[in-house]
């Protein structure tokens, strides 16, 4: 069951923004969050 549902739009969000992101800066901040935030509401699955 998804617990957080707006974490779950805010990915969604975020992948859409990302996916022509070419300034490094950018994309080092999605990678943290990918790791810090992201992963483990996968994990919860």
């Amino acid at each position: 069951m998804i617990s957080d549902g707006a974490l779950w739009l805010e990915i969604v969000q975020d992948c859409i923004l990302s996916v022509h992101t070419y300034d490094e800066a950018t994309a080092e901040k999605m990678l943290s969050k990918i790791y810090d935030v992201y992963s483990p509401l996968f994990l919860q699955l």
